[in-house]
């Protein structure tokens, strides 16, 4: 918990136009608090209420992520303390001076988090569900947020990002799409740049129905995962151009190395806070 004294301390330096100042002011604030804090900021502290975003409801942080509040935060702070941790140590550039992009925005869990560490002009969030982006403007997430395709030939910035992540994305796209999406980022991303993306293990198929409510043969997703390293259900969503790009998948490391030939593994690992993501490092090549 942040205390009153820093509250206030922090409170008084923000600027009117505050942004390049907000990593500095919050740098020895623990990002579990500082989460905590956007949860609700209090009213005696009218200029970070101003200034950061606010939260959108209960119900819509559900209906995107399956839970809320602090019980979501706390995952969502697993997840941005490893990415950090992780950039730092593969990236020579600082992230606060790095160009930072969010693909696959949502309602915006991970980009308030990242207020912590880099300022807010060189925070972009993109998603192509139209409802994400209104939430995010509603809320004043990030001064640049947009709108994208499902298949995408470009980005709606012309930008290149030294770290891009997309959490709980891949986890969801067919291989048409995510492959679309792979190669825009290629070409969005600085030559010494980062992306860090999340995948889904066979395993995570046993228990499939606890997470969507989208059926499907599961022997046969795991036999898929098994031979192809690749297994997808789509959802009942409408077929563009013989395929449908948003439902369920898991994806092994191998598929990445094999198939993903414009990217390079880092490294992965286990996301502590859901054991059914693995957090996957990559760099262009």
């Amino acid at each position: 918990m942040i205390s009153a004294t820093t509250l206030q301390c922090i409170e008084d330096s923000i600027l009117p136009a505050a942004s390049n100042n907000i990593p500095e002011l919050f740098n020895e604030i623990d990002i579990a608090d500082f989460g905590e804090l956007l949860l609700m900021i209090p009213d005696q502290y009218p200029r970070m209420k101003q200034f950061f975003p606010a939260m959108p409801s209960n119900e819509i942080q559900t209906q995107w992520t399956g839970s809320f509040g602090n019980i979501l935060l706390a995952q969502s702070c697993i997840f941005v303390r490893s990415m950090v941790e992780k950039y730092q140590k593969h990236s020579r550039r600082a992230l606060a001076e790095s160009k930072v992009l969010d693909y696959g925005i949502g309602w915006g869990r991970i980009s308030r988090l990242m207020y912590k560490f880099v300022p807010v002009g060189n925070l972009y969030g993109v998603d192509a569900w139209q409802e994400s982006i209104n939430i995010c403007n509603e809320c004043k997430l990030l001064e640049k947020t947009a709108l994208v395709d499902e298949y995408p030939k470009s980005l709606p910035f012309s930008v290149k990002f030294d770290l891009i992540y997309a959490f709980s994305l891949f986890t969801h796209l067919s291989q048409k799409c995510g492959q679309s999406i792979l190669k825009v980022l290629r070409q969005n991303i600085s030559k010494d740049g980062l992306l860090f993306v999340t995948i889904r293990p066979k395993e995570y198929w046993d228990r499939h129905l606890e997470f969507s409510n989208n059926r499907c043969d599961v022997g046969v997703m795991k036999s898929s995962h098994e031979s192809l390293g690749f297994a997808y259900a789509p959802h009942n969503r409408p077929n563009i151009d013989g395929d449908v790009p948003y439902g369920d998948a898991s994806m092994s490391l191998e598929f990445i190395k094999l198939n993903w030939v414009e990217w390079g593994v880092v490294e992965s690992y286990l996301d502590e806070g859901d054991i059914f993501q693995t957090i996957v490092v990559l760099k262009p090549v």
